[in-house]
């Protein structure tokens, strides 16, 4: 199986635990039989690289150097993400599942569902209510415009927490049985499992 992690960090760029956390993951579905390309954003590395894990890393800039606020860094460098899957696509034949990380991936996972039918889950660590204190700016309200969209198109959501499950269902109006509590230790696991359930479902499921 065939699997695109989009995720806006990945080592060696490391921000938060969402670096460290996507690259556990995926060397472990390696480990696991899956082919994992890795799509992610850095400063200055360009290209492709396997690892020797067995992780296939797809390293992109962003084409627009000035921006506005991250939200305009986000829709152009969602551009790359997409231009970097379709590759992978027409190159193979097929992508079976995509799994972005965070709202910053949903409008490049979005698109890419459309263009050529990939079912896509969504990984939330954290959602934008929580990070901005309940902020109501034009820029927080937009944010959570993205994040309800990947929640209500995604497959699958999953969560880190019991706490961000019970936010994910309130805020976006989400069935429980569609939001899934990974914790870290056992994220490898539970994701093989929860992935395969969507790839078996599929969007005709």
């Amino acid at each position: 199986m065939r699997v695109a992690i989009l995720t806006w960090e990945y080592p060696p760029r490391i921000i938060s635990e969402l670096s460290t956390y996507t690259q556990v993951l995926s060397q472990g579905l390696v480990e696991k039989g899956f082919e994992v390309h890795v799509v992610t954003f850095h400063d200055t590395l360009r290209g492709d690289q396997k690892e020797s894990s067995g992780v296939i890393v797809h390293w992109v800039g962003n084409p627009v150097l000035t921006h506005l606020n991250v939200l305009t860094w986000d829709l152009t460098l969602s551009c790359e993400f997409e231009r970097v899957c379709a590759n992978i696509y027409y190159d193979s034949g097929r992508i079976d599942l995509i799994d972005c990380h965070e709202w910053l991936s949903v409008v490049a996972a979005a698109t890419l569902k459309r263009a050529f039918r990939i079912p896509f889950v969504m990984t939330i660590d954290t959602l934008e209510e929580q990070r901005s204190n309940f902020g109501n700016e034009p820029l927080n309200l937009a944010i959570r415009s993205i994040e309800r969209m990947g929640t209500r198109e995604a497959l699958l959501v999953l969560v880190k927490s019991e706490m961000v499950k019970t936010a994910v269902e309130r805020l976006h109006g989400l069935e429980s049985k569609k939001v899934w509590v990974v914790q870290r230790e056992d994220s490898v696991d539970v994701s093989e499992a929860l992935f395969e359930k969507a790839i078996r479902t599929g969007l005709d499921g």
